[in-house]
């Protein structure tokens, strides 16, 4: 706890996570000049351009391993974001499809004295709980939404949810702890 109070008074994790964000701040912002301005000449938009960003956000957490290469057909990346907080750190990925249906993959890493407790909202169907390479998965439905939700460590929770299948969760799962 000492070391990591030292390190936020001389600003050690601000300073890893601020090329992180302006990145993703970057990478959003020529998506969606992309977008707004077909006719430009602007470099296109590439998928490994994401990627690229999104491994370099999960390797600034120590969490580098956790990016699904598994998504479902017809997802395209809308938004990252991270957030640096005292008691934790978050990156946040959107995906749309053309029908407007979101996904999204989140990692949370929580400082070593903190408390934390979530909440997932759930319908009526049962929890499944399943478990790759020693990592405990739960998959549970809210309504036409499917999610899956874990601890990668004590101090790390990480999910998916969105409009998708619950196999289409399995195989993003799957993709990572592989």
């Amino acid at each position: 706890a000492a070391a990591n109070a030292a390190g936020q008074v001389t600003g050690r994790l601000a300073r890893k996570l601020t090329p992180v964000y302006d990145n993703l701040t970057n990478l959003c912002s020529h998506f969606h000049a992309v977008l707004d301005y077909p006719d430009e000449d602007i470099d296109p938009f590439r998928e490994e351009t994401i990627r690229t960003a999104l491994e370099e956000g999960l390797a600034a957490m120590d969490l580098g391993h956790l990016l699904p290469s598994v998504f479902p057909e017809g997802y395209h990346f809308t938004s990252a974001q991270v957030h640096q907080l005292t008691a934790w750190r978050d990156l946040s990925v959107h995906y749309e499809n053309d029908a407007g249906d979101l996904l999204r993959f989140s990692c949370s890493r929580y400082s070593e004295d903190t408390v934390f407790s979530t909440v997932v909202e759930k319908d009526e169907e049962e929890v499944e709980i399943l478990t790759y390479s020693g990592t405990t998965c739960y998959f549970l439905s809210n309504g036409p939404y499917e999610s899956v939700t874990w601890m990668e460590d004590e101090l790390t929770e990480c999910r998916i949810s969105g409009h998708v299948t619950r196999e289409e969760l399995k195989a993003m799962v799957e993709s990572m702890h592989t």
